[in-house]
């Protein structure tokens, strides 16, 4: 049986059909032309996707899919028109079936449906093309970018910076001892600035995992020096003059097991000053440490175990080895800083150190590297502070030369603790203090407050000199309390001179007067 072709309300648009009418009809005005021929669902246009990363997946797949989609649109307009064409065909039906189907249907489908088809076609061309140039732009783009980043960051770091997060990324051991470099030359707060930036660096924490093998046996630090010169050659000048300090710390006697060197540690690396001592445990560490003079840093470059006393011999040709090491390096070491023990006392008499009632106090010695350079052993400032506290607080007597009487018109020479603990007594029975960090417990001090600097500096202090002169001129101590408020300002001076970590308070040869005000009369 033979199709017939029918027009029904499917071929007319809403605009054909008149408004609606109260009996529920629908009636096609009399103007009403067929435009409607087609009645297959329109595809849907998919909108363009997301921005993706040059390198993701997705695009990967949509390229591949790009061609097949043309070829798909290709095919359907190709059989819209096959499907116009088959409509050209004669039927055998009745003229009048013939007159309905040629002259509106076939026209219309010719004029309006092929054209928005392909020129639909041609417009996801130009866009493919379009977004193709765009990848290839940004991919050189790319390819740009991590060439200039070749020479200044490893290839693990331009992966942790392409994943955006730092955690639980791997590092190579050269981006580990870069690390390690910038680590010592920035020191920690710059270390942590930098990663809190987005720069891509280990943790501390991996740092420290991977140096926890590094050997650490006692004497000269082998594997610190190296480390030591990359942090030294970004210095400036001034920079690298250091002091090399000494100091003990007390230990707890005991033998452990060294799990890096295999070895059982606890005993004295270091002789000691009597040969003819039975062998016993360490009781303390010698610990060598540089330090810089007009910039903040420190560094630990040897250590020993000792016992009760130590070869100064043996020590002192340790300072000079360190010596030569720092200067190989770039730096310039001119001075040796420690407290005032026996063993290191010891260590100043083999270098004719010595200051004496009546002669001249020598300090310097010549330096190991030569050049016609001096070495300059110095005590510390703390501890100096708390031997002079010590001198007073056991009622020693403490005098002048007449020299210094005479030019600062001092009442007396003698120094006493007496009038600082009238001053204590006075200050007791007052609310409003003249001196409010000096207590009488601060001369009278228990074994450990012997330690404490803070306590020698309460007593040497700018406050105490000017209570006791108030209190000379309000007639309630002797006029002698003078010569113990000149002397305790002297040494408030000096110590604030010594352990000053600003240019306003440096002495200096620049200018003269500046000079001699901070040093203050002679």
């Amino acid at each position: 049986m033979k199709s017939i072709p029918v027009l029904t309300e499917d071929h007319f648009c809403a605009e054909d059909f008149e408004k609606a009418r109260v009996d529920g009809k629908k009636r096609l005005k009399h103007k009403a032309v067929p435009s409607i021929f087609s009645h297959r669902v329109p595809k849907k246009i998919r909108k363009p996707p997301f921005a993706r990363l040059p390198n993701s997946p997705a695009n990967n797949l949509a390229e591949e899919q790009a061609e097949p989609e043309e070829e798909n649109l290709l095919i359907a307009a190709d059989s819209i028109a096959d499907g116009l064409k088959s409509s050209k065909e004669p039927h055998d039906h009745d003229e009048s079936a013939d007159v309905a189907t040629e002259v509106p249907i076939t026209s219309d489908i010719q004029e309006d449906a092929p054209p928005n088809m392909f020129s639909e076609v041609d417009v996801l061309k130009r866009q493919l093309n379009l977004e193709r140039r765009k990848r290839a732009r940004a991919e050189m783009e790319c390819d740009a970018l991590r060439s200039s980043f070749n020479g200044l960051l490893a290839e693990d770091q331009l992966r942790v910076l392409q994943k955006g997060t730092m955690r639980g990324s791997s590092w190579t051991q050269k981006t580990i001892q870069e690390s390690l470099k910038v680590r010592l030359a920035c020191g920690g707060r710059g270390y942590e600035y930098l990663r809190g930036n987005g720069w891509p660096l280990p943790a501390e924490r991996t740092l420290q995992k991977h140096i926890e093998d590094i050997k650490f046996t006692p004497g000269i630090l082998e594997e610190v020096f190296p480390a030591l010169a990359s942090k030294v050659a970004t210095f400036h000048n001034e920079e690298r003059y250091a002091v090399l300090m000494l100091d003990e710390i007390q230990l707890t006697p005991g033998l452990d097991y060294d799990i890096t060197t295999r070895s059982v540690i606890g005993r004295p690396t270091l002789p000691s000053s009597d040969p003819s001592a039975e062998p016993v445990l360490a009781t303390h560490a010698l610990v060598f440490m540089l330090g810089g003079i007009a910039s903040r840093w420190k560094q630990t470059v040897a250590y020993h175990f000792t016992a009760e006393s130590f070869d100064a011999a043996k020590v002192l040709d340790l300072l000079f080895e360190i010596i030569r090491r720092c200067e190989s390096i770039g730096l310039s070491v001119d001075c040796i800083t420690s407290d005032m023990g026996g063993g290191n006392q010891a260590i100043w008499r083999l270098r004719g150190i010595m200051a004496t009632k009546y002669g001249r106090p020598r300090t310097t010695c010549p330096h190991p590297c030569g050049n016609n350079r001096s070495l300059h052993f110095l005590a510390d400032a703390p501890h100096l502070l708390k031997n002079l506290r010590g001198h007073l607080v056991r009622q020693q007597k403490i005098l002048l030369d007449d020299d210094t009487v005479r030019k600062n018109k001092l009442p007396s020479n003698e120094v006493s603790i007496k009038y600082l603990e009238q001053l204590c007594e006075i200050d007791e029975k007052h609310s409003l203090k003249l001196a409010p960090r000096l207590k009488l417990k601060h001369l009278n001090p228990s074994h450990y407050e012997k330690m404490n600097v803070g306590t020698a500096y309460a007593v040497f202090n700018h406050a105490v000199a000017s209570a006791l002169r108030l209190l000379v001129e309000q007639g309630k101590i002797d006029e002698e309390a003078l010569t113990t408020a000149w002397f305790v300002d002297q040494e408030f001076k000096w110590f604030s001179l010594m352990t000053s970590r600003t240019p306003t308070m440096a002495l200096s040869d620049l200018c003269s007067e500046k000079g001699k005000e901070a040093a203050g009369p002679s």
